[in-house]
């Protein structure tokens, strides 16, 4: 790179430049090991907390580092040597790599890819429908050899998938208008046995509370839920149907006057595990009782759901399954292109504990 043109770079890109090169030298460790923090990175080159941030970000989308969890590790050497040549290199889009779930579904996606000799370059959209348009057609600049996106994918961005020149696989969803396999949980039937469980225990009363990130219209988990509670003689009104977020304290009051509506005990269906830790807490202020007045269910069996007291029931996927799958649809694809495309839909388990347990079960 010239002067003129890195004297033209933001101090993010000139940092992250820089960092690239001392990687490639060794001078933070061995391929595989832990990279410095992001307030570390700040002290270290006299730079914001944002600036250090984006730093890592571009280090990451360049496939320097790779976050799991809430750690940064270098990445390893046949990425680094594969850098320049990509075809055996795939992209991975997620919404979040802070999330527990997301990071345990990346780790078992790159675990499979590497056994079938792929690296994987992973980028987080945060939910928002611009980095996923920017981070995809970035994968699309470094010539990987095909994409996973596990994206809740917006109307408005769905054409950059019906033009997609390389192979791509979608994992959790699918979406209408793009021939595109995808990989999902069987959402809606474990939704109806997660109904029939509440109905099974007694309880007579139901709510659902939803997320802020997915409409009601395209939440699969609610559809399933309400129409096996309607099918049993239950109407699930918009009253007894909320959409929180776990981020903001304030969405407190929302679960707590739906609660406070009920006099009988109530069946609770949790979009995910983090929204039904929400509810827990809301139980507390209220003094309200788990299960004998409130019977909980989450989604996805974080380890947040076994700390729980009473240990939270809860929908657990078979990670490992979907990343095989996965892998190797998209390899199919990579290597016969007219490979036809298909929807595969993995059966996840309903694991029974005590928080839903009204009858005196486990």
């Amino acid at each position: 790179m010239t002067n003129e043109v890195f004297d033209n770079l933001s101090r993010a890109a000139q940092e992250q430049f820089l960092i690239q090169e001392e990687i490639l030298k060794g001078k933070y460790g061995e391929p595989g090991e832990v990279f410095m923090t992001t307030r570390a990175l700040a002290e270290l080159r006299q730079v914001s907390v944002v600036t250090a941030h984006n730093i890592l970000n571009g280090l990451c989308s360049a496939g320097y580092l790779e976050l799991r969890g809430k750690k940064y590790y270098l990445s390893h050497s046949q990425l680094m040597e594969a850098r320049n040549n990509r075809t055996n290199i795939i992209g991975l889009l997620v919404p979040h790599l802070n999330n527990e779930f997301f990071s345990s579904l990346t780790d078992a996606v790159i675990h499979v890819a590497r056994q079938r000799g792929y690296e994987v370059l992973v980028a987080a959209t945060s939910y928002s429908p611009q980095e996923e348009k920017k981070v995809f057609q970035l994968l699309l600049h470094l010539n990987v050899a095909g994409i996973i996106n596990c994206v809740s994918t917006p109307r408005e961005n769905r054409s950059i998938y019906r033009g997609c020149t390389v192979p791509c696989v979608l994992l959790g969803h699918s979406l209408d208008g793009c021939k595109k396999s995808s990989v999902q949980v069987n959402s809606f039937a474990v939704s109806q046995k997660v109904a029939r469980h509440l109905l099974e225990e007694g309880y007579k009363e139901f709510l659902y509370i939803g997320t802020k990130n997915r409409s009601l219209e395209n939440d699969i988990r609610f559809t399933g839920f309400q129409m096996e509670l309607k099918q049993n003689g239950f109407v699930l009104g918009p009253e007894n149907t909320l959409q929180v977020s776990t981020e903001s304290r304030a969405d407190d009051g929302l679960i707590l006057r739906a609660l406070e509506s009920h006099s009988r005990p109530v069946g609770v269906f949790c979009y995910h595990d983090l929204i039904a830790a929400q509810m827990y807490r809301v139980c507390k202020m209220l003094g309200k009782r788990i299960p004998e007045d409130v019977g909980i269910v989450g989604f996805d069996d974080l380890s947040v759901a076994t700390s729980l007291s009473p240990p939270l029931t809860t929908v657990q996927y078979r990670i490992a399954s979907m990343a095989d799958m996965t892998i190797k649809l998209l390899l199919d694809s990579i290597h016969s292109p007219n490979t036809p495309y298909d929807n595969y839909y993995v059966e996840p388990n309903l694991v029974i504990r005590k928080s839903s347990s009204l009858s005196g079960g486990k």
